[in-house]
């Protein structure tokens, strides 16, 4: 029956319908409130600090003021002089003057005045990272010519110090800017002295009572090496960096008695401004010109100009060959065309010298005899006329010495020698008997001239065009490798000494960006092929290309070849680049580059530079050469952080070192102190293995295992160890399922029983592999199973997972192994030695080995890291039935440890008879890896030092037939065990492929 709705029903529904209603508008009002609200509320919102400077430009009595908070330029738009106030100081820079500014227009060269523009309009200026104002020049006009050229000029405060930023752009059309100087040089009145990095670096006081000038003024030549020179004020200082140094550099002036002008000078590309042009100004309320080198530092590393050795090691590994090596300087043949200015016209036989390839081996080989493993070696002349002569036309090597099979057996007399083989090669100079020449291939100037001159050796000569020098480059360098000679690096001759050319020949245009562009090609061939680059001196803009130059010494008067110094010498190249350039020093008094008066010698040491080394050295030289590259392998790869005059004279100096080595040195009472001291290689090791004979290896070996024995005092226990016995006493013992767990007491001497961690397999029959596994400073035995064994605090448990528990991997793998704890610095016993016991308790753990059942006997390996690393060499160099060996975190030089490392690894006589490198060479022929982690600082086990050492290493190997049996384990992580690499090493070498030789029962 179909039920009907009732009238209350009705009733009822209709007050439900309303109430619905009622609701539902009362919630779209709620929302369309809430949503105004929130609308409201978004644009209310500013955004107040969105990282702009808090700068503020006004017009202030016809000046116009840039007010930040720490620094405030006032400039007057008259005559556009500007003057910096900071918090502390004031900068005042010299207003426009007749001359700043040269135009040309339709071939004729006007000399105008930048304040003298009859339009100029002044308006504020910011970008969101820099505030200021911009100047807009017009209207010039000369001798009722005028002159249609349009200049801006922008003054800005940049970045949180509010730094001065002043650029110059050029709107040219039928008038073209040939030079600018703005802004003007900071004014006498606001400086005691001026810094420029004049070759190496020149102090200059205000009132210096000597004429001084710069070799030449355009960045990138002998006058600015760096592009940026400064001033000191008091305790305040003053950098000026100019940023595009292309077509930059410097107007300076400085007559006797003072005062110093130096002001920008901008100069045309290809005959126009071109592009904008910037400079900055860095201010310093406490510094001086190492605060100066400082800031330019960052600022070639913010821009990625700064590549540092370790970088260019890893671009080519034969570089690191060079850290603490010395440079040998020779030559072939020098022949003098007549037309040189160098010709003897009195003495004729001196126009032609030569001596033979074979001649130079044979020196190079005396030179070895007298101690000198290592050698950069550059050589001159080897050319078809010898040196300076028919470039880029050179080939073939040099006939009268032996030709090509001379040249080839030079080269291989180095490789044997270890020595690295360079020659003197030259893309500039262009003569005009050289066999390509060719008058449209040389330069031509601004006026369409070609160069032309007759000064060195090859007689006459233009200048070859940038754009044109790779193709020689590769012609003659491919052509000497092909003919089998081992050319391991290359001198472009002048490339970074030489100010950029313009060539303005319409076959090869080149501005001077574009010839250092091609310069750089030519450089990077040649370490693309394997090289060590080098050139000259070190002009800035080369250093991301070149690895070694061959000067970069201090201006002289009246040039670097001799005379005493223009102003104060300071290293201001160094402090920059240091760590990223290796830069020789000539060590007698008044060398090239070196201060009349001055030992070079003690400007090498202060700047932790390579030696230069003669042919055939005496004694005196011998320990100076020993002394500089004991102290470029200490600090070679780091920064040079500070340089101070330590009295009023300026002659007693100290620089110091990233790692805290100080230099100090005194230039007229010819002293020099280096703290911490140096251990000079070839005064100590007198059992350093030298190559020669398996049995003469063996012989050596046995040798010294036997002297080394003697000094850590275990030779008592060596003969008494079969009456001393082991008499283990299982303490714990717990099944992982996998492998049982023993804590065993055993006895080390007569005297002392020692605690071991036993791991044995559970799941198989043996014969088993063993491995001793061996922590650090600050381990215990339960250190290497860090993640299964033992229960630590925290503290502990962080510190153990370095070793990322080898000892458990090993133990899961089927490896039985054993540790001890070797990491403490008491003796024990009287008449003991800390490493001498520590190393007996190793030899203890391997006796205990050998008497576990089902251990392999040929099968026991050794593995540790830092000390742990140490001790595995130990036991391995003196237990000869170690088979495989891991030493991780510790390969490196006892030079090395001497600093920032705990010194219990030393002890009387040691460094006077080996080296780690020798301590080493005991393992082979047995396998040994050693692993270094790339992230290790230059302070600790830094790679590169690691791979020297490996170098001395290999020898040993090789003479033994086994050389593939010992490397160097380089991974991406710090001071840590390289987990993956230990266990294929030990898969390899202990549990798969035996290393099967006799071993002797014991040490």
């Amino acid at each position: 029956m179909k039920r009907t709705r009732s009238k209350e029903d009705s009733l009822r529904a209709k007050i439900m319908d309303t109430a619905v209603l009622s609701l539902l508008s009362f919630l779209f009002v709620l929302f369309c409130a809430t949503g105004s609200a929130s609308t409201d509320t978004a644009g209310d919102m500013t955004q107040d600090n969105w990282g702009v400077p808090d700068v503020h430009v006004q017009e202030v009595a016809e000046r116009w003021v840039v007010r930040g908070l720490k620094n405030r330029v006032e400039l007057n738009p008259s005559n556009l002089q500007m003057t910096v106030h900071t918090q502390s100081c004031t900068w005042s820079m010299g207003p426009s003057v007749a001359g700043d500014l040269v135009a040309e227009v339709r071939g004729k060269r006007w000399t105008l005045r930048l304040a003298d523009a009859a339009a100029r309009e002044v308006s504020t200026y910011q970008t969101g990272f820099k505030t200021g104002i911009k100047i807009a020049l017009s209207g010039f006009r000369q001798q009722d010519t005028s002159i249609d050229l349009n200049l801006s000029l922008f003054v800005c405060l940049e970045g949180e110090q509010e730094e001065l930023v002043c650029e110059l752009i050029a709107d040219e059309e039928s008038a073209r800017v040939l030079e600018c100087l703005w802004p003007g040089g900071v004014a006498e009145s606001s400086f005691d002295s001026t810094v420029v990095p004049f070759m190496q670096g020149m102090l200059l006081p205000k009132d210096w009572p000597e004429k001084v000038w710069l070799y030449d003024t355009i960045c990138y030549g002998r006058g600015l090496y760096m592009p940026w020179w400064g001033h000191q004020r008091e305790k305040s200082a003053l950098l000026v960096l100019i940023e595009t140094p292309e077509d930059a550099g410097c107007r300076f002036e400085h007559p006797a008695g003072g005062p110093t002008k130096i002001k920008p000078r901008w100069v045309h590309s290809l005959g126009e401004l071109r592009y904008p042009r910037r400079i900055r100004f860095c201010f310093f309320e406490n510094g001086n010109y190492v605060t100066m080198a400082k800031r330019y530092r960052r600022h070639v590393r913010e821009t990625g100009h700064f590549v540092s050795l370790q970088e260019k090691i890893a671009r080519n590994p034969l570089v690191e060959k060079l850290i603490g090596c010395p440079v040998v300087h020779t030559s072939i043949l020098s022949h003098i065309q007549p037309e040189s200015r160098y010709y003897h016209k009195d003495d004729p036989a001196r126009n032609h010298q030569l001596t033979s390839f074979d001649k130079r081996a044979e020196q190079l080989r005396r030179l070895a005899e007298k101690g000198i493993e290592r050698a950069y070696v550059h050589l001159d002349g080897w050319g078809f006329r010898g040196y300076d002569n028919l470039h880029p036309d050179i080939l073939p090597p040099c006939p009268e010495a032996g030709g090509w099979e001379g040249m080839k057996r030079l080269a291989e007399t180095c490789d044997e020698l270890g020595y690295v083989f360079a020659i003197h090669d030259q893309y500039r100079d262009y003569y005009l008997d050289a066999k390509s020449y060719d008058p449209r291939h040389t330069i031509l100037d601004q006026n369409k001239s070609r160069p032309h001159h007759s000064i060195w050796f090859g007689g006459k000569q233009s200048i070859l065009c940038s754009r044109l020098a790779l193709g020689h480059v590769k012609k003659n360098h491919l052509s000497l490798l092909s003919h089998g000679i081992k050319l391991r690096g290359a001198y472009l001759d002048v490339f970074a000494v030489v100010p950029p050319d313009e060539c303005y020949n319409p076959e090869h245009p080149a501005t001077r960006a574009d010839c250092l562009k091609y310069r750089g090609m030519c450089l990077d061939f040649v370490r693309a092929n394997g090289g060590v680059v080098s050139s000259e001196e070190p002009a800035d803009w080369a250093v991301p290309h070149i690895d070694l130059v061959h000067h970069g010494p201090y201006a002289l008067v009246p040039n670097p070849g001799r005379g005493p110094a223009m102003g104060i010498p300071v290293p201001l190249f160094n402090l920059v680049y240091h760590d990223a350039l290796l830069l020789p020093w000539s060590l007698s008094r008044g060398s090239w580059g070196i201060p009349e008066t001055d030992l070079g010698y003690l400007h090498g040491l202060a700047n932790a530079g390579l030696p230069y080394l003669s042919l055939n050295p005496g004694e005196q030289e011998l320990e100076r050469v020993r002394t500089l590259c004991a102290l470029h392998k200490r600090v070679g790869l780091l920064e040079m952080t500070n340089h101070e005059f330590l009295d009023g004279s300026f002659r007693k100096q100290r620089t110091t070192f990233a790692d805290g080595t100080c230099v100090t040195i005194d230039l007229d009472e010819n002293t020099s102190v280096v703290t911490p001291g140096l251990t000079l290689p070839g005064s100590h090791r007198t059992m350093r293995y030298t190559s020669r004979s398996v049995d003469g290896a063996e012989a050596w070996q046995k040798d010294v295992r036997a002297r080394l024995s003697s000094l850590l005092k275990i030779n008592d226990l060596l003969r008494t160890k079969s009456k001393i016995p082991l008499s283990p006493k299982l303490l714990v013992s717990r099944d992982t399922g996998n492998h049982r767990i023993e804590e065993v007491e055993i006895g080390s001497t007569s005297n002392r029983r020692i605690r071991v961690i036993v791991t044995v397999p559970i799941a198989r029959n043996g014969p088993w592999p063993a491995v001793v596994c061996i922590g650090g400073h600050g381990s215990t035995m339960y250190s290497p199973y860090e993640k299964v064994v033992g229960s630590k605090d925290a503290s502990r448990a962080k510190s153990d997972r370095i070793y990322k528990g080898f000892g458990t991997v090993l133990a899961g793998r089927g490896y039985v192994t054993i540790s001890a704890a070797v990491s403490q610095h008491e003796v024990y016993e009287e008449d003991r030695l800390l490493m001498g016991e520590r190393l007996w308790d190793l030899v203890r753990c391997v006796d205990y080995l050998e008497s576990v059942a089902d251990v392999d006997g040929s099968r026991i390996g050794c593995a540790g890291l830092s000390l742990g690393g140490e001790m595995a060499m130990w036991l391995a160099a003196m237990d000869e039935r170690i088979a495989a060996t891991v030493s991780a975190g510790f390969l490196t030089t006892m030079d090395h440890m001497e600093q920032n490392h705990c010194m219990c690894w030393k002890f009387p006589g040691l460094r006077e008879l080996v080296g780690y490198a020798d301590i080493y060479s005991l393992i082979a022929p047995r396998p040994l890896q050693c692993q270094n982690g790339l992230q290790e600082p230059p302070t600790q086990f830094y790679v590169p030092l690691a791979r020297q050492a490996l170098e001395e290493i290999r020898p040993i190997y090789k003479d033994m037939d086994q050389p593939e049996n010992v490397g160097l384990d380089v991974h991406g992580e710090g001071h840590v065990i390289d987990l993956p690499a230990l266990v294929c090493f030990f898969e390899k070498h202990l549990y798969h492929n035996r290393w099967m030789q006799p071993h002797s029962s014991g040490i």
